[in-house]
């Protein structure tokens, strides 16, 4: 124990002469930054190695001699926060199964062949969700003056770990629902939620029969208490809840209402709205809420709007004013018809579609004082996908796509950490006796403790008691080598 002390005093002495070294031969403010923080680094790897080294020493202390034997000693390194550090911890064979065991990585979380800290992990899957892997890494070397240097691809495997963590979670939340019939545990009432969903097609990897590269649909699920505005006067939603799958099947719906019903209690929710572009799969989730009303996309309206009456501007300045009064399908028919005998040639064939497109999903267009607003799906899409998976050369395998998107939805939930976060199971190890304050690894320092370390400290640190002993920088080494006695 006397030897932390001592080890942690040569730490603070290397430490000081690193910035005295940097305050004398730095050109400017940048590189003396740079050298403080670079020799704080170097620093806090020591003392990692010796926290590491005295927290292994004590599990040894503490181990039950009768069920486990001291082999030998492993090292081991790891790429922390603050560069990467290399120690040795002791290596344990069980009595008398023989199984080996490292007490030091159970006790700390440390999986077998983890290259980096669960921190830089976290970090660096978090920094993935917002930017390339190849930019992630290098903004990790960067942020760091260098310390932490990981691969694209390391990153990319850390990516689809943790995808895959979340896609596992979200198919068994579906069946414990609607395979299993479970409750879902979803407790919050709420005078009104809306649903949207929409299909957001991402560029894949292979190549269809026509040579192009295949299109990815992923769908994407949100649901919201209506709309507030916020100390800046922007629209916000409030209680947001995103979900995103790959596909447009059942099981994609079943495991976004599954997702949303750990949030709300469906049998306290007084009023519901779904609203999308008028696709087929989406009016499937009517059938799982069968009091909820339908809404068409007010952003798809207004394109098909566009589309099939831009030659007629008249037609449509009165097709919109008939749709804000609420007016009934005949009277909105008459309209487009009359449209149409005015068109000719494509123009005529558009009218006629936008007629059938309308007619098709007059349930979600018709004007009604009841029926809540939405359209909020377009820009969530942006927000949540489309800023990371539709940039500029970027292309997806189906898995990959399907686990950064869902990375992508834990982050706009604020759970991003829940998968981030490296997860192993610990066995069960040593119990570690806990430190009161003012005390090291347990123990209180006797007087002859102190004193063997004092005069260590005057042989390594004559400062301590030589002719600047009244300086402030001198009073702040002492106050850090103060010891309690007993």
């Amino acid at each position: 124990m006397k030897d932390v002390i001592r080890r942690i005093g040569e730490i603070t002495l290397q430490l000081a002469r690193v910035v005295e070294k940097a305050v004398w031969e730095a050109p400017d403010f940048r590189m003396l930054e740079v050298a403080v923080v670079r020799g704080a680094q170097e620093a806090a790897r020591q003392l990692l190695v010796t926290a590491l080294e005295a927290l292994d020493r004590q599990l040894m202390e503490q181990r039950d001699r009768r069920q486990l034997k001291c082999v030998n000693r492993q090292p081991r390194s790891l790429m922390t926060w603050v560069g990467e550090i290399q120690w040795e911890r002791r290596y344990y064979q069980e009595r008398p199964s023989g199984v080996r065991r490292f007490l030091l990585d159970e006790v700390l979380g440390l999986a077998p062949r983890q290259r980096y800290s669960p921190l830089v992990q976290e970090f660096g899957i978090q920094l993935c969700t917002q930017v390339p892997f190849a930019a992630a890494a290098d903004w990790l070397e960067r942020v760091s003056c260098g310390a932490v240097r990981l691969s694209a691809m390391a990153l990319w495997a850390d990516v689809q770990a943790a995808g895959a963590r979340a896609d596992e979670a979200a198919k068994a939340q579906r069946e414990a629902v609607f395979e299993r019939g479970e409750i879902p545990p979803g407790s919050r009432p709420a005078a009104a939620v809306d649903l949207e969903f929409d299909e957001l097609l991402v560029r894949g990897r292979r190549r269809g029969p026509d040579g192009q590269k295949e299109r990815i649909a992923l769908m994407h699920a949100l649901a919201y208490e209506g709309k507030a505005t916020d100390a800046r006067g922007r629209t916000v939603l409030k209680n947001r809840r995103v979900h995103v799958a790959v596909g447009e099947g059942t099981a994609s719906i079943e495991e976004a209402l599954a997702a949303f019903a750990a949030a709300w209690d469906w049998a306290r929710v007084e009023q519901c709205t779904v609203g999308g572009d008028g696709a087929p799969w989406i009016r499937k989730v009517l059938e799982y809420l069968p009091q909820a009303t339908y809404r068409l996309d007010p952003f798809h309206l207004k394109r098909a709007l566009r589309r099939g009456l831009r030659h007629d501007p008249e037609a449509h300045r009165q097709l919109a004013a008939a749709l804000a009064e609420g007016k009934p399908w005949p009277e909105v028919a008459a309209i487009l018809d009359a449209a149409r005998r005015r068109a000719q040639g494509d123009d005529r064939d558009r009218v006629q579609e936008l007629k059938q497109y309308m007619k098709n999903h007059w349930d979600g267009i018709v004007a009604d004082a009841n029926v809540r607003r939405l359209g909020a799906i377009e820009g969530q899409n942006y927000h949540v996908l489309a800023r990371r998976m539709k940039r500029r050369g970027a292309s997806w395998s189906e898995g990959g796509a399907r686990h950064l998107a869902r990375l992508l939805a834990a982050r706009a939930n604020g759970e991003l950490e829940r998968y981030a976060r490296p997860v192993w199971q610990r066995r069960q190890a040593p119990p570690v006796v806990s430190t009161p304050q003012g005390r090291l690894f347990g123990q209180r320092l006797s007087r002859s403790d102190v004193e063997d370390v004092a005069q260590w400290l005057r042989v390594r640190i004559p400062a301590l008691y030589g002719p600047h002993a009244d300086r402030e920088w001198v009073q702040a080494l002492r106050h850090l080598a103060g010891l309690s006695v007993a």
